[in-house]
């Protein structure tokens, strides 16, 4: 939500400094629906998976209509928070979803700006380097996340069966 709300000052402050521009009254449309949407979700669903994903989902879908209606290609950054947000769920599928969903969509933006030539063949080569970068270092973070979890479940689940089996040998000799 915090990245929607973001988009959405951006795309007011852009409305206010060139004017009210189709592109930015259609981001800031979806901005607005997604705030709206995302407290509805969240009281009907808080609690599950369902939740984390809708929510992460909904973000998604902003931050691609933005990179599609603002004619810059510095934005896909801001697309980056919501994958990063991703690695929250600790799920490799969801951050894999994300991650492939807005590279997808930032390449087919930089395609459209390198037709219209408003970027270089440089720039959008290092902007795919780091998106893909970032992309590798999420994923791998989540899996490690994912992995120390597991371990540290497994951890307490010795201790826990330590203590029940010591708890088991007071009873008997009590």
């Amino acid at each position: 939500l915090v990245i929607i709300i973001g988009i959405l000052l951006n795309m007011v402050g852009m409305i206010a400094t060139q004017g009210g521009t189709i592109p930015l009254f259609i981001t800031s449309g979806a901005c607005v629906l997604a705030i709206a949407f995302n407290p509805i979700i969240y009281s009907r669903l808080k609690g599950t998976s369902a939740c984390g994903i809708a929510m992460i989902v909904s973000t998604i879908i902003v931050c691609a209509i933005m990179i599609f209606c603002v004619d810059a290609i510095g934005y896909y950054m801001i697309a980056m928070a919501a994958i990063v947000v991703s690695m929250a769920y600790m799920n490799v599928k969801i951050t894999l979803a994300c991650g492939i969903s807005m590279m997808l969509t930032i390449i087919a933006k930089i395609v459209v700006l390198i037709m219209n030539k408003k970027v270089s063949a440089v720039d959008a080569g290092t902007t795919i380097f780091i998106m893909l970068f970032i992309l590798a270092a999420v994923f791998y973070v989540t899996k490690l996340s994912m992995l120390f979890n597991k371990e540290n479940l497994d951890r307490v689940a010795r201790e826990a069966k330590i203590q029940m089996e010591t708890a088991q040998k007071m009873r008997h000799v009590s």
